[in-house]
């Protein structure tokens, strides 16, 4: 990971921080190891953030909200639902894939965090359970045959997938393999009942 020596000390120590969790993980790592990385000073450091937690929990929340960004833009335009849903995953798990080891350090390390990592593990689900419900309504809503998916449904999926997703990082899996079975699933519950 390069990390730009004239990005913002907050950029900065995110960055280092990403690059100290793919040597070591969160409890391996140390705030030598990412002010080494960021190329800064303890100092900048503290003054940034409190500690490495707090800053792990605002890299979780970043890297969060831009693969929320990425499957929003993956979607993209009115689509029929399964075009959608196919556009929507397969962005979701290429952005994924694009850091797997960053990946199964959050997948490991955010349950460490106690209430503040159950709240941010929370505030993600929620982010992609609201896209899965307002996709559905709004095909629904354009007289496309898609069943609305209630908000209860929504988040039984995306945990189901994050679960699956968590799963097949810790196993050293591409991650781009789950995209059948995720796609199967989302699209079998904005299928109209018979």
């Amino acid at each position: 990971m390069s990390i730009a020596p004239n990005a913002a000390p907050r950029r900065r120590i995110l960055d280092g921080l990403a690059a100290a969790l793919q040597e070591k993980g969160l409890a391996g790592t140390q705030i030598d190891d990412i002010v080494r990385h960021a190329r800064m000073s303890k100092r900048t450091f503290y003054a940034t953030f409190p500690n490495k937690e707090s800053a792990f929990v605002e890299l979780i929340r970043e890297v969060s909200i831009e693969m929320f960004d990425d499957v929003v833009a993956g979607i993209g335009g009115p689509a029929p639902w399964e075009d959608q849903v196919a556009r929507g995953v397969s962005a979701y798990l290429q952005a994924l894939d694009a850091n797997p080891l960053l990946v199964a350090a959050i997948s490991r390390e955010l349950p460490t965090l106690g209430p503040q990592g159950l709240a941010l593990h929370r505030e993600a689900l929620d982010r992609f359970a609201d896209l899965f419900v307002a996709t559905s309504a709004e095909l629904g809503r354009r007289g496309a045959a898609v069943r609305p998916v209630p908000r209860p449904t929504a988040v039984l999926l995306v945990a189901g997938v994050a679960e699956l997703v968590t799963r097949s990082a810790l196993d050293g899996e591409q991650l781009e393999r789950l995209a059948p079975v995720v796609i199967d699933a989302i699209v079998a519950l904005g299928r109209p009942a018979p």
